[in-house]
């Protein structure tokens, strides 16, 4: 199942708030089953289940259930729709939640199972069709700083040093300009979007996972894990233009350390999963140390806007995660690798090949 990037602000909470009042109503009154807090007991199972909902945007998708995270995605645009419509694509999603639950099985999204709900609950093809009208969405441009980012990380790969690290310095300059004037509040207007986007799935949680958090950061995103049953996620929190920029950076990162861990594991001789878990942590700690020396160059106006930046992400966070938990993940370290790794970090120049892809617009389904 494709994620789409969530949208999030004070407003959009109100809004989810709203829909979960109409989906524990059509959980009691339509489909007669208990809800409680949060949760929802399915009499044939022995498990509760959670009402999870997020606000996304995407090109053509109105709405969508993600077994894998329990989630029950509707797109923006409900906000200011008829609330009569928004009950029908909230049943709709109900029915394939209910399908999973029952049959396990979403290899055939509006099946005859997914069918023998909807009659079962009497939602007839009203709610049971997959497709709605609905206005059509601009398509989503690249933003203008996002191409200013992309040239000057382009210019961070030169073989002269000054004028690789001056590239970034510009870059990370103007990622921090875009959101200056929104910051000089001291927190976000009720309508202020933040985005949050699912990234770098993996098995398991890993160093290099973390390692590549650590940098993104750099590029004014909050970052998160986010553990299912069968994977983990690397999620950041953002900005549009600075999320644009973190994404594509973070696939770079993916591949590329890898390149840079067997370089230094034949020329150093490093062995084992502990000197490759230190490599990584070290060239985030040396690429950090390099960030923190090249932000020296700030001005005052611009520290200030990023102090005031960390405060907004920090209020994007829990309007994100209201019931956020850390957690602290130990490594073996290898201090000959790690000291490795922060060599390398220090001398990390991002240059990923970013191209923009043309999105064709179709018409509005319901997954």
């Amino acid at each position: 199942m494709t994620t789409f990037m969530q949208l999030h602000s004070i407003e959009i909470s109100r809004f989810v708030e709203t829909i979960n009042s109409f989906i524990k109503a059509i959980i009691r009154e339509e489909m007669h089953l208990k809800v409680h807090g949060n949760r929802f007991y399915v009499p044939s199972n022995k498990y509760s289940y959670p009402i999870s909902v997020v606000i996304y945007d995407h090109i053509n998708i109105l709405g969508y259930f993600n077994p894998e995270f329990y989630e029950l995605g509707f797109h923006k645009k409900w906000m200011k729709k008829s609330s009569n419509n928004l009950k029908n694509v909230i049943r709709h999603e109900l029915a394939h939640y209910l399908t999973y639950i029952e049959y396990n099985d979403t290899s055939k999204a509006h099946g005859k199972e997914f069918q023998s709900v909807c009659k079962k609950y009497n939602w007839d093809t009203e709610i049971s069709k997959a497709s709605v009208e609905f206005d059509k969405l601009e398509d989503i441009c690249l933003t203008s700083t996002y191409k200013k980012i992309q040239k000057l990380l382009s210019l961070s790969d030169s073989s002269n040093f000054h004028e690789a690290n001056s590239a970034m310095v510009k870059a990370q300059k103007i990622a921090l300009e875009n959101n200056i004037d929104l910051q000089k509040i001291s927190e976000p207007h009720s309508s202020d979007e933040f985005i949050l986007k699912r990234i770098l799935q993996a098995k398991k949680h890993s160093s290099k996972q973390r390692a590549i958090a650590k940098i993104l950061e750099t590029f004014f995103v909050s970052s998160i894990f986010h553990k299912t049953t069968s994977h983990c996620y690397l999620e950041i929190l953002g900005h549009k233009s600075n999320i644009e920029i973190a994404s594509y950076v973070a696939s770079y990162l993916d591949l590329h350390l890898e390149k840079l861990w067997n370089h230094s594991k034949a020329e150093l001789n490093l062995k084992g999963i502990s000197a490759k878990n230190s490599f990584f942590l070290g060239v985030a700690k040396g690429y950090l140390e390099k960030f923190d020396h090249l932000r020296k160059s700030y001005s005052k106006a611009e520290s200030k806007a990023l102090l005031n930046l960390n405060k907004s992400l920090e209020i994007a966070k829990k309007l994100a995660y209201p019931r956020l938990r850390s957690s602290i993940s130990k490594t073996q370290e290898n201090k000959f690798a790690k000291n490795a790794g922060i060599r390398t970090g220090k001398s990390l120049q991002i240059t990923p090949a970013l191209k923009a892809t043309d999105q064709k617009l179709l018409g509005y389904i319901l997954k």
